[in-house]
C-alpha cells in the first residue's frame, strides 16, 4: 500500500507545525506524539520506508 501525494504534504506540513511548536516550547514532544498517532499508524502499514527516514531520522 502506498501513501497519495496529498497525505504526505499533510504529513510533511503536520510533522514541520509539530518541530517549530517544539522548539518554541508551546508543546512537549510528548504532546506532538499524540497528534501524530493516526499518521503514525497509517505509515506502519503502508510501504512507506523512505518517507519515514526522510521525516524523522535526520541527522
Amino acid at each position: 500500500m502506498k501513501i497519495r501525494d496529498k497525505g504526505k504534504r499533510k504529513l510533511k506540513k503536520k510533522v514541520k507545525l509539530l518541530t517549530e511548536r517544539i522548539k518554541c516550547g508551546k508543546i512537549t514532544s510528548r504532546e506532538a506524539k499524540k497528534y501524530l498517532c493516526g499518521h503514525l499508524g497509517y505509515l506502519k502499514i503502508a510501504n512507506t520506508y523512505a518517507l519515514e527516514n526522510k521525516l524523522f531520522y535526520k541527522e
